[in-house]
């Protein structure tokens, strides 16, 4: 019997040949994300691990017995369609693509979470179609609760740091330990066993790896993201233009690299960190190189927009010709770990525009986006003079 044989059964259940690489089990139920094997035909969950029931309340026997009521019974009423049409998106994914979606669910309790899911094919029927996917899913309700107080600029910059200190405190302390030792008993496992094991479980495994990866990745950005914003005391006259040029520095081989050009006009004086408007228009420019227009070579252009009612406050204009931001998606860009596109076609973790976002709000300014006059987008920066 192989795993995708036995998916369905709990994991103290799991006989045979699985019963060989109890190991796996042992992970799968110390891993602190939910693992979980959706059937497509049937509409209901056939493997879910232990971590469902620290999550949602729910034991794996019950989310077993809900069958094809499972989605309708816990997810939110309003993220339902979007949950449906999602199960399109993954039927049209490749082998080797990973989509993901935010969405909420009903706790057993009553309560609604919100889950952020990366879901792959896991087979396909002999007809080609997928048969199931699998997925791992993390809460991230403290990111979303951040993100709606995020809207109140008022309180923004005071609550910011604040609540970043503790977020990247608790993640360090509480999830970086474990994580490690998660990574190191997965590799353990293969190394030992991998050459034992069905080529089911050993896909299982390496999908856990690459999870564990991108969580310790997300880890580390959130904790230089809080030691960024940590660093007040080194306000003062900034010159923009230095700043730029030190930007054009690092980032010169990157822009040769696809034949780019970069032009930064005359830059005004302000009031700022000089490390964090370095480290905002370098996100820029790097945003705007890697969403490049693959029919031509990218083009940004920098230059002080500001006007004669802006008083007190600059605005810089950063104008590309890349692939262009829909409408809907001008607001979401900058919320944290928010991403447009698959992993498998532009790497990241959706950080850079918060970033930008989290420093122009600290220095009690704003970032909005729009579309450039040809294709593309105007990035604008209105800080203080």
């Amino acid at each position: 019997m192989t795993i995708r044989e036995n998916i369905f059964l709990a994991d103290d259940e799991i006989p045979g040949e699985w019963q060989a690489e109890s190991f796996l089990g042992a992970v799968l139920r110390v891993m602190p994300g939910l693992v979980y094997v959706f059937n497509q035909e049937t509409m209901s969950n056939e493997y879910a691990n232990r971590s469902i029931g620290v999550s949602l309340g729910y034991s794996q026997k019950e989310v077993a017995q809900m069958g094809a009521d499972l989605m309708p019974t816990i997810c939110h009423p309003d993220d339902l369609p979007k949950v449906l049409e999602y199960f399109q998106t993954i039927r049209e994914l490749d082998d080797n693509d990973v989509a993901q979606l935010e969405y909420r669910v009903r706790h057993k309790d009553g309560h609604f979470i919100w889950l952020l899911s990366h879901d792959s094919v896991f087979e396909r029927n002999s007809d080609g179609a997928v048969l199931r996917h699998i997925g791992n899913a993390s809460d991230i309700t403290l990111q979303k609760t951040s993100e709606d107080q995020a809207l109140n600029e008022s309180r923004l910059a005071a609550a910011a740091s604040n609540d970043l200190t503790a977020f990247a405190y608790s993640v360090s302390h509480d999830m970086r330990s474990p994580s490690n030792t998660l990574l190191m008993l997965l590799s353990e496992l293969m190394e030992q066993h991998g050459d034992q094991m069905p080529v089911d479980a050993q896909y299982l495994i390496d999908l856990a790896i690459d999870s564990v990866h991108r969580m310790q990745d997300k880890i580390d950005d959130v904790l230089d993201l809080t030691r960024l914003l940590d660093r007040n005391s080194d306000r003062g006259r900034v010159a923009l233009n230095d700043v730029l040029a030190a930007v054009r520095q690092d980032l010169d081989a990157e822009i040769a690299a696809c034949n780019g050009t970069l032009k930064c006009a005359a830059m005004p004086i302000i009031t700022a960190s000089s490390n964090q408007m370095g480290t905002l228009f370098q996100n820029l420019v790097s945003n705007a190189l890697k969403y490049r227009d693959p029919e031509r070579a990218p083009k940004i252009e920098i230059w002080d927009s500001s006007k004669s009612t802006d008083d007190g406050y600059v605005e810089i204009t950063v104008r590309d010709n890349g692939i262009g931001i829909p409408n809907s998606d001008r607001v979401k860009i900058f919320e944290m770990f928010r991403r447009l596109h698959l992993q498998s076609e532009y790497q990241g973790n959706g950080l850079g525009l918060a970033i930008c976002r989290r420093i122009a709000t600290g220095h009690d300014g704003e970032i909005l986006v729009e579309a450039a006059p040809e294709h593309g987008s105007d990035f604008k920066v209105r800080l203080k003079r």
